[in-house]
């Protein structure tokens, strides 16, 4: 998906509930250079995740599926992601997501509790994704295990 692609889904506003009320588009065939950028997102060797100023999770690539002990993106797309932070740095986390999607790119440092019962130290560096120069629309993350580093 090209970035003008993902740029333009992130920022619509909630549309129909239902498949069945959904309008029917047939999108265009995409081009090299967005087979490219979509081979280079998920090829990266670390997690990417686009993030709704709620913190849902509207986009993720492999790594981000592997980081979050999860095998389909289905088991994230939509889901607030704060669900697997652990409770001592979920406030954190949120006013975080709550930050980046003001404007302001930054890191953070905190702890996931994955499926399985695993914990996992990560940090997470952060820019604004904007639809029009004045209008933030999502957080676009950018994350990595640190657990080894911490121990």
């Amino acid at each position: 998906m090209a970035t003008q692609s993902i740029l333009s889904m992130v920022g619509r506003g909630r549309g129909p509930e239902t498949p069945e009320q959904r309008p029917v588009a047939v999108a265009p065939a995409p081009s090299a250079s967005e087979r490219r950028l979509r081979l280079v997102v998920e090829s990266a060797p670390v997690s990417l995740c686009i993030l709704d100023p709620e913190g849902k999770v509207l986009a993720a690539n492999r790594a981000a599926l592997t980081l979050l002990g999860v095998e389909r993106l289905h088991d994230v797309i939509g889901t607030l992601l704060d669900r697997l932070v652990v409770t001592e740095h979920r406030e954190r986390f949120t006013a975080f997501v709550t930050s980046v999607c003001g404007g302001a790119a930054g890191t953070l440092q905190y702890e996931l509790a994955v499926p399985g019962g695993t914990l996992r130290s990560v940090e997470t560096h952060a820019v604004p994704l904007r639809r029009e120069a004045s209008a933030t629309a999502a957080f676009l993350g950018v994350t990595w295990d640190v657990s080894e580093k911490k121990r």
